[in-house]
């Protein structure tokens, strides 16, 4: 009974893992993280935001940092495969429009070929660093 238990736990991490990998490799965070990969902050200036990276979406569980160095997006340890910290310098990171969904403003920014949604909570600070139009 005892091995049936462990097996089907280990079954669900081994599931979540490839799950998350492959969300990784179609949402293009791979593909970022190969020029834009860093070591994860100790501090981030939002957690549990929602947003898109490509196609996927994140719902409540990316963590951004809004630095000086750049744009920070990051998934908590737990959910991580697949998933490096990114670090994106502000020079990167281009400014499309602001997008009104149900009642929260999303942040559609641009980054090489991908398309990153954000939450509108980081727009305040995120004009520090890069040109976004007045509310």
């Amino acid at each position: 009974m005892l091995a049936i238990i462990i097996g089907f736990w280990l079954f669900l991490f081994v599931l979540l893992n490839f799950v998350l990998r492959i969300t990784a490799y179609i949402s293009g965070w791979k593909s970022l993280s190969a020029q834009y990969a860093t070591t994860r902050l100790t501090t981030v200036d939002y957690t549990y935001q929602s947003g898109m990276v490509g196609w996927i979406s994140y719902n409540n569980i990316l963590q951004v940092g809004i630095t000086p160095a750049g744009l920070y997006l990051a998934m908590p340890k737990f959910f991580s495969f697949g998933h490096a910290p990114l670090l994106v310098p502000w020079t990167q990171v281009k400014y499309i429009s602001t997008i009104k969904v149900l009642w929260q403003l999303r942040l559609n920014l641009q980054v090489g070929s991908k398309t990153i949604l954000l939450s509108g909570k980081c727009a305040d600070k995120m004009r520090l660093y890069i040109m976004l139009p007045n509310r």
